[in-house]
């Protein structure tokens, strides 16, 4: 059995530079730039691949230098790449992020173009054609077009005994490229579980708490929904009741990839046969442990610290 991670693996940039409030409009001299490993669903894997859990990343990636590094980055945490497509002469996916100051006040964050944006249809049937049945795959709404995101889940749903997760990491139609409501519809449709952030959603569900916003996907589209909202913790479905879990008190560094060590968590977990709660009680712990660390994977726990966070409350 294994997970696949359909979606985004990169090299992110992250720049520091002195604190300049938000007026500078001048040159600044950064102080330190740093290349980190990242992407929503290669974080997720990663911190499966933390707890056991077998894995591959469906994706596509340049045969330039931020190529290698991802494919070497995933080769080292466990990760696999058998199924990674190179597109000779395309430019792999990258970020740039900047902080300022001596508490790493984020800036921005800029997703560039790439060669996700290129899925081809080949791309999707070699992918959809390496799932057996058992796997888990989770799925990605972020920098790959969404019509190529709905493409892959239609040939993931007709693999017999896949199990298709969502994680909706931006919001699918402001941030998404080829995002629609009946477009984001039948992806929902198409999935066995719903994995939002709150704010990824508000633009379809506006004005709703995290409780209410899990109630109402859950209404429309009748899939199990798991939301995850920063410090507050997560709200997730049993049947029609919605619960919450509170996130473990940690000392917080950065927060950039606390949602895909939840995610990576919570499906390692279900595959693993722990219960529902039981599976968000993990997410829990291993989110919050990857806020203590600067970068999107540097806080990821595996199974060794999980259990003894576990055994104390949850707490460092």
């Amino acid at each position: 059995m294994t997970l696949f991670g359909f979606g985004t693996a990169t090299v992110d940039l992250r720049i520091s530079t002195a604190e300049y409030g938000p007026e500078y409009r001048a040159k600044l001299l950064a102080r330190e730039t740093r290349a980190i490993g990242g992407g929503a669903v290669a974080n997720a894997l990663h911190q499966a691949a933390l707890l056991e859990t077998s894995t591959q990343w469906l994706g596509r990636l340049g045969d330039d230098r931020f190529g290698t590094l991802i494919r070497d980055d995933l080769a080292e945490h466990r990760v696999g790449t058998d199924y990674a497509v190179t597109v000779p002469g395309a430019l792999s996916p990258f970020n740039v992020a900047v902080y300022a100051g001596a508490h790493r006040r984020r800036v921005g964050g800029f997703l560039l173009p790439n060669c996700l944006a290129d899925v081809t249809e080949d791309d999707l049937d070699g992918w959809a054609a390496a799932l057996l049945p058992g796997d888990w795959c989770l799925v990605e709404v972020g920098e790959v077009p969404l019509p190529a995101v709905l493409g892959f889940c239609r040939r993931a749903a007709e693999a017999s005994g896949v199990t298709v997760v969502l994680d909706v990491d931006l919001d699918p139609v402001a941030q998404c490229t080829g995002g629609t409501p009946a477009l984001v519809a039948e992806l929902f449709a198409l999935s066995a579980w719903i994995l939002p952030n709150q704010a990824a959603l508000a633009g379809i569900y506006p004005g709703l708490t995290a409780a209410e916003l899990t109630r109402a996907i859950h209404a429309d589209h009748g899939r199990p929904v798991v939301t995850t909202a920063g410090a507050d913790g997560c709200w997730y479905t049993v049947g029609d009741e919605v619960r919450r879990a509170r996130a473990p008190v940690v000392d917080a560094v950065d927060t950039v990839g606390a949602g895909d060590a939840f995610h990576g968590a919570f499906v390692a977990a279900l595959m693993a046969g722990e219960t529902l709660e039981g599976a968000v009680a993990t997410a829990s712990v291993c989110g919050a442990a990857n806020c203590t660390a600067f970068g999107a994977r540097a806080g990821m726990i595996d199974r060794a610290e999980l259990e003894r966070r576990r055994s104390e409350g949850g707490t460092p």
